[in-house]
């Protein structure tokens, strides 16, 4: 298990929120392409990121004027100053290197701070897929044909090509969307000037629409995706992608997912909250005591004994509830392990695999599945992974209890 002292007492991660935007690059590009596009259309693989740890990160952005819900945040700047109106300045010479394809689109002569988000995609089936994006910059409007003409790209190719195509296009035209091809002045139905119109949660003072970028696959084939962005001609004044987790037929909302653990020593216990993509968390610690830190402080009980703590998470969309059994009160540490759940396919129609995480599972757990009122519908026992059978059910929404000697963990499922 992960040291959880060490992991409480450092954090290398960068957490913002202001007005309301939420920035949160905790969580490694890498988790969040198999979190948001491992579904039915595609399987990715081969994932890295090439850039500073900075210029990624997980946003949610529902409640702003930007018209997009949350996903992937790539920036040539720290993504942790991206939170604020557009009458701030948003502009940090990271001095990390460029990227040759950016540049090569770009036509400029020198490439800046670049932020490389790669990775492969298996179609599951034959059509049209796509991304959508939000492209933003602190270069607009002044510096539009100016030389410093920041640049994007959604790069794609097939498994057996070499040569990349951007499919970050303006709709209907072969002309890739960039400051100087997007603007006030050019393709302005594509153009948000966000400073002047009132703007005032994100700090870039341009930026687009809500944009696809799409390309057609074939079932059984692999394709290479390159999604990358570059300061051009300087370092400064920054740019950034905001990559929508519906993209590659993922999901428009977003679940706080994750593993919590909790270590008792005596009668003090210490927290490890892994959940991810939660705005607020609510942890409710059995004796009255109610605290909202991500990460709380240690917690020492006046007495020994029983006790049940809950953690609600909550984002924009959705809330995950976790409570534990925690015994108090001993004599050498021990740790409370809540394991990860996989249950799948969520929505689903006839059937539902549960999975738990191998390595922390309890030999034997409880499944209860019980309607929006409490009510429980079915109970069954499952040794590591199990089948629900829905057929009888309703469409609708339940909750899915699994009940281990040491803690209750509840799920919604929703039935199709």
């Amino acid at each position: 298990m992960k040291a959880l002292f060490t992991s409480l007492s450092v954090f290398l991660f960068s957490l913002s929120l202001n007005a309301q935007l939420f920035v949160d690059n905790s969580i490694s590009p890498e988790q969040m392409v198999m979190d948001f596009f491992d579904n039915s259309c595609v399987t990715p693989s081969n994932i890295t990121f090439t850039g500073l740890d900075v210029s990624h990160a997980y946003f949610e952005a529902a409640t702003t004027d930007y018209g997009i819900n949350a996903g992937i945040l790539l920036s040539t700047g720290d993504v942790s100053n991206i939170a604020y109106p557009p009458s701030d300045f948003f502009s940090l010479i990271l001095d990390s290197p460029g990227d040759d394809d950016l540049l090569a689109l770009s036509g400029g002569t020198a490439s800046f701070n670049a932020a490389v988000l790669e990775f492969d995609i298996t179609a599951q089936e034959s059509g049209l897929l796509e991304f959508n994006y939000i492209f933003a910059s602190e270069e607009y409007p002044e510096f539009v044909n100016a030389g410093f003409n920041d640049v994007f790209a959604f790069f794609v190719r097939h498994q057996d090509s070499t040569e990349y195509q951007n499919i970050a296009m303006i709709p209907g035209q072969s002309t890739p969307v960039s400051i100087d091809n997007v603007n006030d002045a050019t393709n302005a139905d594509y153009y948000i000037d966000y400073a002047a119109t009132g703007g005032s949660d994100i700090v870039f003072d341009g930026r687009t629409i809500l944009l696809p970028a799409s390309f057609s696959v074939e079932a059984g084939n692999t394709y290479h995706i390159k999604i990358g962005i570059t300061d051009i001609g300087d370092s400064i004044y920054d740019s950034g992608i905001f990559i929508a987790t519906n993209s590659l037929c993922g999901e428009e909302l977003v679940e706080p997912t994750g593993e919590i653990n909790l270590m008792v020593d005596g009668n003090t216990i210490t927290f490890d909250n892994q959940v991810r993509y939660g705005t607020s968390w609510t942890w409710n610690l059995g004796d009255g005591t109610v605290v909202t830190d991500r990460y709380p402080a240690p917690h020492t009980y006046a007495a020994a004994g029983e006790y049940i703590v809950e953690l609600i998470t909550e984002n924009f969309c959705c809330a995950d509830t976790t409570t534990f059994n925690v015994s108090v009160g001993l004599n050498s540490l021990e740790e409370v392990n809540v394991p990860e759940i996989n249950i799948s396919p969520n929505p689903a129609t006839d059937w539902v695999q549960i999975d738990l995480q191998e390595t922390v599972a309890p030999k034997t757990v409880r499944l209860k599945l019980l309607n929006l009122q409490g009510q429980e519908l079915l109970q069954q026992k499952i040794n590591g992974n199990g089948i629900i059978d829905l057929r009888s059910l309703k469409a609708g929404i339940y909750l899915l209890q699994i009940e281990t000697e040491q803690t209750t963990i509840t799920q919604k499922l929703l039935k199709q």
